[in-house]
């Protein structure tokens, strides 16, 4: 079941997002998470972020893969025109997939991203 969440962020600031992944199967390795904010009206993309083991500035990492724990851990980075690109108070449909070493696709996170 994927973990609800609900984020409300200040139009035209950054934002980062942060969580551990306490699901990573014995041996494998987180490689990909992608983050998409819809619009509700369109749903068409608002945000998109896909984020790896590599630092990109501007949008995140995969800081642990959780290969030898078992526990990832990953970063979104909403930058000020990601953020400003939501109107204040729409609620923007949120989904979070992550994707194995082995290339296997979960939704992590379903939730509501609505900027003020």
């Amino acid at each position: 079941m994927a973990l609800a969440i609900n984020l409300t962020v200040d139009a035209g600031s950054d934002y980062s997002i942060a969580w551990p992944l306490d699901e990573v199967p014995s041996g494998q390795a987180l490689a990909q998470a992608t983050l998409v904010a819809t619009d509700p009206a369109t749903g068409s993309a608002v945000i998109s972020k896909t984020i790896t083991s590599s630092e990109l500035a501007g949008v995140g990492a995969i800081t642990d893969t959780g290969i030898s724990s078992g526990e990832a851990v990953f970063r979104f980075d909403l930058t000020p025109s990601d953020t400003g690109a939501c109107s204040p108070g729409v609620r923007y449909p949120l989904e979070i997939t992550r994707t194995s070493a082995a290339q296997k696709t979960h939704v992590y996170s379903r939730g509501v991203l609505v900027a003020r």
